[in-house]
């Protein structure tokens, strides 16, 4: 008997389980997206104390992504214990892993756009993904670079490497903003949840907008920072979106 039981809740928590995956299209894209949280602590552990973080950023590895001359370097990782610094390279590699799990969420996302609303646009918003994981990748093996020739005080091969940083930096965030953007674009006639959510998908653009027209520090910061933001609110919206079509 209680094997009956046990059976027929299995199939009744399937049933509901399956309405709910035909009724919200982008919930498995949302599922997929917990594979983030691990990396997320992991990049946690690893992140210099917040009193030796340079003035006006909220973390070291942000300062540290964003250096375009030597002195800034030196702000970022003169502070730091040779043990801090190793913990910084950690994070880096740790990044490796994040960066290719949120580059093949933000694809998955778009191409379940596509397939539902079958707007042109969208493709080419599905070029942007893997341009922001190579940015990513090299910009990442610049910070392993910078963080050895800094320990090693080869202080004359840290400008191009530098240079080279900011090219890859700004790839990234850059096409992270304007991805975002697009989903901002994609949503807001999708109903009142998309066209809510849509509208805060603008927050990184206008915050990059400032920092480009006030330079001041605190607005790349809240920028970068509001990009995580966005990640976050894009799982919400996975899980939260209904949409009556069910398109594979």
């Amino acid at each position: 008997m209680s094997l009956l039981i046990r059976s027929f809740l299995l199939i009744l928590l399937d049933l509901i389980f399956m309405k709910y995956l035909n009724h919200h299209p982008f919930a498995k894209i949302g599922v997929f997206a917990l594979l983030l949280l691990p990396f997320l602590y992991l990049l946690n552990e690893f992140s210099p104390p917040l009193d030796k973080v340079p003035s006006g950023f909220s973390s070291a590895i942000l300062a540290f992504e964003f250096v375009s001359n030597p002195q800034e370097l030196k702000e970022v990782l003169g502070p730091l214990t040779a043990k801090e610094i190793s913990d910084l390279d950690k994070l880096n590699y740790v990044d490796f892993g994040f960066m290719l799990l949120y580059s093949s969420l933000l694809y998955l996302f778009i191409k379940k756009c596509f397939n539902l609303f079958g707007q042109s646009i969208i493709k080419f918003f599905l070029l942007l993904p893997p341009i922001i994981l190579l940015g990513d990748l090299l910009e990442n093996l610049e910070l392993l670079r910078l963080s050895e020739f800094y320990r090693l005080q080869m202080t004359d091969e840290l400008l191009p490497h530098i240079r080279r940083l900011g090219f890859f930096t700004w790839i990234k965030w850059g096409l992270l903003a304007l991805c975002f953007s697009g989903f901002s674009l994609i949503l807001y006639d999708k109903g009142k949840l998309a066209k809510s959510i849509s509208l805060l998908f603008l927050i990184p653009i206008i915050l990059l907008m400032l920092y480009f027209f006030r330079g001041e520090t605190i607005y790349l910061d809240q920028f970068a920072t509001s990009i995580f933001l966005m990640f976050l609110i894009l799982v919400i919206f996975c899980f939260t979106f209904k949409y009556d079509l069910e398109v594979e």
